[in-house]
């Protein structure tokens, strides 16, 4: 209640929906691009036996034979980290 002088109460408000920001809104565009990046289905098993095969041969030391088997990979599926294998075995 008022007394004299004073001004009455103002009604609480009430956050609805509209007044707050939504929050995909906070999300940096990063994470966006990460789920754009994902290739869809799944990779058959012959696919990944070949690049366990191109990891071996990585390892190994063989970077030309890695780097066939790595662009057999990206032929059959787009695996990004196979995408980058071949970039970086490309390079040198």
């Amino acid at each position: 209640m008022a007394t004299a002088g004073q001004k009455p109460a103002e009604p609480a408000q009430v956050a609805t929906a509209e007044s707050k920001p939504a929050k995909t809104a906070a999300r940096p565009a990063k994470a966006e691009t990460k789920v754009a990046s994902k290739p869809a289905g799944k990779m058959d098993m012959r696919t990944a036996m070949l690049y366990s095969k191109a990891l071996e041969e990585e390892d190994a030391g063989n970077s030309a034979k890695a780097l066939e088997l790595y662009k057999q990979v990206v032929a059959k599926f787009p695996l990004p980290a196979a995408q980058q294998k071949v970039a970086q075995l490309s390079r040198g």
